[in-house]
């Protein structure tokens, strides 16, 4: 029969070792004795980033939105409006989830939506030149 309080009594010190090397965010997390990767903070992170898909899937409205960023912005590097769900909303809209997202310095991306376009317009360089210009714009 395996014996529970002899592994938690030796594994112990191992755990508090652990908890001394590693880094933690500036928030304490609910499993602090559990091992993590030390993360750089916004916005000058270089490695790990998180990029999390915008409206595809489900709708994603602006109370969603920045209630997800406001609990986990700070793990969240980039939204990504994928299959061009960008393309459908109204203008107005999509400024306010762009403007939500750089609140919790977030970028925004459209994806590979640039290979739609490229491919509905035969590579015309003019309606490509307006995408991106657009695209800049809105943020």
């Amino acid at each position: 029969m395996f014996n529970y309080r002899y592994f938690l009594q030796c594994n112990i010190s191992l755990l508090k070792s652990i908890r001394l090397i590693n880094n933690y965010s500036k928030q304490s997390s609910a499993f602090p004795y559990l091992p993590t990767n030390k993360l750089t903070s916004k916005p000058n992170r270089k490695k790990g980033i998180t990029e999390i898909r915008g409206p595809y899937y489900f709708p994603v409205t602006r109370t969603y939105l920045d209630e997800l960023l406001q609990d986990w912005g700070e793990y969240v590097d980039g939204i990504k409006f994928a299959g061009g769900s960008f393309s459908l909303m109204p203008e107005n809209r999509l400024r306010d989830l762009v403007d939500i997202a750089h609140k919790h310095n977030c970028y925004v991306s459209t994806g590979g939506y640039i290979e739609r376009v490229l491919a509905s317009s035969a590579g015309n360089k003019q309606i490509i030149k307006q995408y991106l210009k657009t695209s800049k714009d809105l943020g």
